[in-house]
């Protein structure tokens, strides 16, 4: 042959050796991605808790603000009532002073 002489020994070493680095390799990649898929799992139920967390927060804050705004709308209804009466008793009041000017004097008469 042309100065390569390959054995079934050296065939049989050179075989065992990729098959080691082979298989190392693949348990290296196999135990890092099982690590990503356990960081990933993590981060999920971390990340299901917050958004409970948040959701909570936000049905409290909504409840909130709804029985605020149920308290200051009413508050302003009243207001509004008290508004309308004081201005119904100054038209009475303002039609009773036009009423007496435009009614001619009984002494006048």
């Amino acid at each position: 042959m042309n100065g390569v002489t390959i054995t079934r020994w050296s065939l049989g070493i050179s075989l065992t050796l990729a098959v080691t680095i082979l298989g190392g390799a693949f348990t290296f990649q196999s135990e890092r991605i099982s690590g990503v898929e356990s960081e990933v799992r993590d981060l999920r139920a971390e990340l299901h808790t917050e958004i409970n967390g948040l959701r909570q927060e936000v049905s409290a804050d909504i409840r909130d603000l709804r029985h605020e705004m149920r308290t200051e709308i009413g508050t302003l209804r009243q207001e509004v009532r008290t508004d309308i009466g004081d201005l119904r008793d100054e038209v009475r009041e303002l039609a009773d002073v036009i009423r007496t000017r435009d009614t001619p004097d009984a002494d006048a008469q």
